[in-house]
C-alpha cells in the first residue's frame, strides 16, 4: 500500500474562502467569478489558487527531499512525475518535482552540515555537479506546492504536500482569500453586474489592506526562520 501524499481539495479551499469572506459580510460572490460566459467559477478559482501558490511559495516553499540514483553522472534533469502518482503507478517515496532551488545534496536522508559536502549548481531543471557521483543521493529542494487540476477527474483537484490543519495552510488560505478579494475588487471596478448588489463589497478594499499587511509580516518572519534553519 502506497503512502498517501497529504492534500487539500479545491472544494475545501473554496469553502474556506467563502467562510472567511462571509465573516466580513461578503456573500454570494462566487456567482460573479463567471462574468465571462466562457469561464466557470471553478476555472476562475483555479487561476486564483495557482497565483496564490506561486506567491506563497516564494516565502514559504515546500522543503522536499528527493531521491536520485546516480550512475557516474555530472548532470541530471528533474522531471515531474507526479501524474504517475495520481494514476496509482508510482509510490509517494519516488515522486520527483521540478524545484525552484536546490539547498544541498547528501548520502544521508537526514541532512546535516557535515554530510552536505557535494558541490553543485542548479540551472532549472538541471542539477550540475562538480564531479560525477554514483549511488543513491538525497537532494534537498525548495518547490512550489504541487497543484493538480483535471476536469475529467475532479476528485484529484487539490493542492498536494499540504495538511489542512496546520499553520502553513492557514497562511496559504490567507493568500488565496487576498487574491480572491483582489479579483472581486477588479470586477467591481470594470463591470456593471446587475444581478448582484456589488456595493455590499465596499469594505473589501480595507480588509485587503489589512490582510496584505498581515501576510507581509508572516512572510518576513518565515524568511528569517528559513535563514536560521537552512
Amino acid at each position: 500500500m502506497y503512502n498517501t501524499v497529504p492534500s487539500v481539495t479545491f472544494d475545501e479551499i473554496i469553502e474556506d474562502v467563502k467562510r472567511v469572506l462571509a465573516l466580513i459580510g461578503v456573500y454570494r460572490f462566487y456567482e460573479i467569478l463567471a462574468v465571462d460566459p466562457d469561464t466557470t467559477p471553478e476555472a476562475t478559482m483555479r487561476i486564483i489558487i495557482e497565483r496564490a501558490n506561486a506567491e506563497f511559495s516564494k516565502y514559504m516553499p515546500l522543503v522536499y527531499v528527493q531521491k536520485f540514483y546516480f550512475n557516474n553522472e555530472r548532470v541530471v534533469e528533474f522531471i515531474d512525475n507526479f501524474d504517475l502518482y495520481l494514476a496509482g503507478s508510482l509510490s509517494s517515496d519516488n515522486i520527483l518535482l521540478v524545484p525552484d532551488a536546490v539547498v544541498g545534496l547528501s548520502n544521508m536522508p537526514h541532512f546535516h552540515a557535515k554530510y552536505n559536502v557535494y558541490k553543485f549548481s542548479y540551472q532549472p531543471p538541471y542539477l550540475i555537479l562538480n564531479y560525477p557521483l554514483s549511488g543513491l543521493i538525497y537532494i534537498k529542494t525548495l518547490c512550489k506546492y504541487r497543484i493538480n487540476f483535471d476536469a475529467n477527474t475532479p476528485s484529484n483537484n487539490a493542492i498536494y504536500f499540504m495538511h489542512k490543519q496546520t499553520p502553513v495552510y492557514d497562511v496559504f488560505l490567507k493568500q488565496v482569500v487576498y487574491n480572491t478579494a483582489l479579483h472581486i475588487v477588479m470586477l467591481k471596478k470594470n463591470y456593471s453586474i446587475t444581478e448582484l448588489p456589488i456595493e455590499v463589497f465596499n469594505g473589501l478594499e480595507e480588509y485587503m489592506s489589512e490582510l496584505k499587511s498581515e501576510l507581509e509580516t508572516l512572510y518576513n518572519e518565515s524568511y528569517r526562520n528559513y535563514l536560521i534553519m537552512y
